[in-house]
């Protein structure tokens, strides 16, 4: 039987290779799905949009965060249905948005959540469990964490949709007539 030169020395280096290995791969693949993206700030608009009417989302990254694909994806937290991910674009290197448009109910809930690729291919999930974002309820559909936006009904036909004119009015008017008098 031939026997293999170096013995116990090969068989230690291969050992040695094999750990830095295990060491090495974590740290290259998959890393980042526990962890939140750097974010600086988040939005959307309307705050509570009505049944059927489009939103947009926003989201803006830290300085010196390369990001190489941001995507959206929309559930309703009460069906519990999920409509395709929808890809972000970007409006400079660090912001992202996206404009939602899809078939909801009065007062249904929609959740909103992120998948971030970035450029040293870390991939991303926002929000996570840890997530704190002021503002925003965090709810979660399967195993997945989302962002809150809840579907407000539409005005009926009866609802005066003209402003209320309240305080700011009142004002203006005390104000025009104490100059009316005064002239006189």
């Amino acid at each position: 039987m031939p026997r293999i030169r170096g013995g116990m020395r090969a068989t230690r280096f291969m050992a040695l290779a094999l750990l830095a290995l295990m060491l090495v791969l974590p740290a290259t693949t998959g890393q980042g799905a526990d962890e939140e993206p750097p974010v600086e700030d988040l939005s959307h608009s309307p705050w509570s949009p009505a049944a059927d009417a489009s939103f947009d989302v926003v989201i803006v990254f830290e300085d010196g965060f390369e990001v190489n694909e941001t995507e959206v994806q929309i559930c309703s937290l009460t069906k519990e249905t999920c409509v395709a991910p929808v890809t972000a674009e970007t409006t400079d290197d660090k912001t992202y948005r996206v404009t939602i448009d899809i078939d909801t109910d009065p007062d249904e809930r929609l959740g909103f959540k992120f998948h971030v690729e970035s450029s040293n291919g870390t991939e991303y999930k926002y929000p996570t469990a840890d997530t704190e974002e002021p503002g925003y309820e965090i709810d979660t559909l399967g195993s997945d964490y989302y962002f809150v936006v809840d579907i407000k009904a539409a005005p009926s036909e009866d609802e005066d949709d003209s402003p209320a004119l309240g305080l700011p009015a009142m004002v203006g008017a005390t104000l025009l007539v104490a100059l009316a008098r005064r002239r006189r």
